[in-house]
């Protein structure tokens, strides 16, 4: 019976700090500072620094790549502009970035 309270105890303290280096990963603090601070001092303090942390300016970027000659175009175009002008039409390929 002890036993099972205390695999369960260790289960929940694993997912929860699990869960803060998660959400950490998406703040300044970042995943790794959560996740030491949440296994060594407990998630409660865990949960203080990562609440306390702001959120981290996300940037999303799409780029237009050109699978034929490899160039990277930041405006759409239906196809190639420098293979349009050796006579080939290819369509581009639409990436998407994250930066921070």
């Amino acid at each position: 019976m002890d036993r099972d309270i205390i695999i369960l105890f260790v289960a929940f303290y694993l997912f929860t700090v699990a869960t803060l280096t998660k959400i950490g990963s998406k703040k300044e603090i970042g995943g790794r500072k959560a996740f030491l601070i949440s296994m060594f001092l407990t998630p409660v303090v865990g949960l203080f620094f990562v609440a306390g942390s702001p959120r981290k300016n996300l940037l999303r970027i799409v780029h237009y790549k050109c699978p034929r000659c490899g160039l990277e175009y930041t405006d759409y175009h239906r196809s190639c502009p420098s293979c349009r002008k050796e006579g080939v039409q290819v369509r581009l390929e639409r990436k998407r970035m994250k930066t921070y």
